[in-house]
């Protein structure tokens, strides 16, 4: 049996931790590098995006220059249609109809009672 003294254990506690931190280094190395990729694809992406929009902010630039503001008035002479037509041609009155208008027209009678007829409420 081998027996381990305490100077022996002390150096295979230390050559344990320098282990231990080679291979925290090792993984934090990786990580760091990782993070490094991802974002230089974001800021890939993020320029692509920006030169995009430019591309379209410009086309739309181009697109309302070329656009002509035309300013043109159109004088065109008055035409005018009289058209005459007999609105009541077709009205017919009897004759009492027509002598109390005429009556009303010519002012000898006026409109007795305010103008209304009574009215019958219904039952």
């Amino acid at each position: 049996m081998i027996r381990l003294s305490y100077v022996n254990l002390i150096v295979l506690g230390v050559a344990g931790l320098l282990l231990l931190a080679l291979l925290g280094g090792a993984g934090y190395l990786g990580y760091r590098q990782g993070a490094m990729e991802v974002q230089a694809k974001w800021d890939i992406s993020v320029l692509e995006r920006k030169a995009g929009e430019e591309a379209a902010l410009n086309a739309a630039a181009k697109a309302i220059a070329k656009i002509e503001v035309k300013s043109a008035t159109y004088i065109k002479p008055l035409q005018t249609e009289i058209r005459t037509n007999t609105v009541y041609r077709e009205c017919v009155h009897s004759a009492d109809s027509l002598r109390n208008l005429n009556a009303l027209i010519t002012g000898t009678e006026s409109l007795g009672g305010g103008g209304l007829p009574a009215s019958n409420p219904t039952p």
